[in-house]
């Protein structure tokens, strides 16, 4: 006997249902963004001061710097989540805000008419895409906000109505949360346009969508003047324009395109490809907007994998519509998604447990220099501190006012020349101009390093080797101050 379309949809329903329960704990990473940390300083000196800086006050190569503190917001919110659920709490607001994204593209999917059971299949394989990237950042908000904006951008070009005015108190809030805001507004724009080209391709044009689309421009146009009421006004999007200084590309794996050798690299692979073969499959059905958002998105992620959430947004509501599979639920029960339903409920929580452990104290302690910040923080004077690039963040969480770091996270601040100089000294330079030489110019006092070329320039040059934690050894130039020997109880 065959099973009833009510029945059919019910599984449909479960399948979709245990797929983002399962995509969830994909979306839940605390502690990878070596970022993370700064931002929290950043979002306590802003509680502290009422205010937002323009100035860069973290680094002493830069300090005085002018700032623009695009992701002023976010840091706002960062501090005050942790303040009041902590560590885990923020991980998970954050892991929710990247899974509503997720969501809403699932929510095109479906609107287009794609089936539950795809549109969840689609939605988990995104997740795993997007695994790389995802964490405890802002960008987590760009990815939600561009997602849910494409979702508004849709629902009226289908529907009509007043919503997609929504899309400029959206980007007014996008805008003091993460300066990208000004991609989503292009990514918009080119959805637009490809829109446009669906509503004249190959017939005569229709009216009631090129007439919703000039809607939607009129809301973006809106949207786009409403980003200007921030703290830094225009000089945000100038930010945003410019991006990220070449030189700090170096430093930083997510601005390198993605290495499809790794196994990490594997879904979004399997994403592209997926979404390429199921629009060869549909040619009849394609549209003009879904080819010119799937080579955006695919562009996109191979310049760099920062990038993979865009792919992500610009591929995922195709795929689930064109992919041609079909789920079929077995005749007798509807076991199968109910069991699938229980585990992806009981991953959740494992997800949750596991991230509450992470977040502990000790756990920290193993991954970031906590006793050897504690170190110095002992010697109850200014210390000016060169260490990793990854770990800086946390010293500036854990030790600024005191401790000040060479270089972190914000390089549009630093500079390319700061980042440049970063470079030599981490790699111990022994030509003009060393690393010995850049950390005496900068009056470099302290230094966090593992063992390697610089560690033996600094014993060569008679820096004392103070303590060491892990792989990594605190050194002070000889001028600073004896420190007391310290242990880290309760670390």
């Amino acid at each position: 006997m065959g099973v009833s379309k009510s029945r059919q949809d019910t599984g449909g329903r479960l399948w979709f249902v245990a797929a983002a329960l399962l995509a969830l704990p994909l979306c839940l990473d605390a502690t990878s963004d070596p970022d993370l940390w700064w931002h929290l300083r950043l979002g306590q000196w802003i509680v502290d001061n009422h205010a937002v800086p323009h100035t860069e006050f973290f680094s002493y190569t830069a300090n005085g710097a002018p700032l623009v503190a695009h992701e002023w917001l976010s840091e706002l919110l960062f501090w005050s989540v942790h303040s009041a659920v902590g560590l885990a709490g923020l991980a998970i607001l954050l892991g929710l805000a990247t899974w509503s994204g997720l969501l809403a593209l699932a929510l095109i999917a479906r609107a287009r008419g794609a089936s539950g059971f795809v549109a969840g299949v689609v939605l988990l394989l995104g997740a795993k895409a997007m695994q790389p990237i995802t964490g405890t950042r802002p960008q987590m908000f760009t990815f939600a906000l561009l997602c849910w904006s494409l979702f508004l951008l849709d629902r009226h070009l289908r529907r009509g109505g007043r919503a997609i005015w929504i899309l400029a108190p959206l980007v007014l809030l996008w805008a003091n949360l993460h300066a990208g805001f000004a991609v989503g507004l292009g990514v918009v724009a080119i959805a637009i346009a490809g829109g446009v080209l669906d509503a004249t391709w190959r017939h005569r044009p229709d009216p009631v969508k090129l007439r919703r689309l000039g809607t939607a421009t009129g809301a973006l146009l809106l949207a786009a003047a409403a980003a200007l009421l921030n703290p830094n006004g225009v000089d945000l999007y100038r930010y945003a324009l410019l991006g990220s200084t070449p030189a700090a590309h170096q430093l930083i794996q997510e601005w390198q395109p993605p290495n499809f050798a790794t196994l990490e690299m594997l879904p979004l692979a399997l994403l592209i490809v997926a979404t390429a073969l199921s629009m060869a499959l549909n040619r009849r059905r394609l549209r003009p907007s879904q080819v010119v958002l799937a080579v955006i998105g695919v562009a996109a992620a191979l310049l760099a994998v920062r990038n993979i959430a865009i792919a992500v947004a610009l591929l995922s509501p195709s795929l689930a519509e064109l992919l041609p599979i079909r789920y079929r639920l077995p005749s007798r029960r509807l076991a199968l998604p109910a069991i699938a339903l229980a585990a992806g409920a009981a991953i959740v929580v494992t997800a949750v447990v596991r991230l509450s452990v992470d977040t502990e104290t000790r756990a920290l302690a193993k991954r970031l220099p906590v006793c050897l910040l504690l170190h110095l923080q002992a010697t109850n004077h200014p210390v000016r501190l060169w260490l990793p690039y990854a770990e800086s963040g946390y010293a500036v969480y854990q030790a600024w006012p005191q401790v000040h770091v060479y270089a972190y996270g914000n390089d549009a601040a630093l500079g390319a020349g700061v980042i440049v100089d970063y470079v030599r000294v981490a790699a111990g330079a022994v030509d003009d101009p060393s690393a010995l030489q850049l950390l005496r110019d900068s009056n470099t006092d302290a230094v966090i390093t593992p063992a390697g070329r610089l560690a033996n320039e600094l014993q060569g040059a008679g820096w004392t080797k103070v303590a060491q934690a892990h792989d990594h050894t605190l050194f002070v130039a000889p001028a600073l101050t004896p420190m007391p020997a310290l242990t880290c109880p309760g670390l």
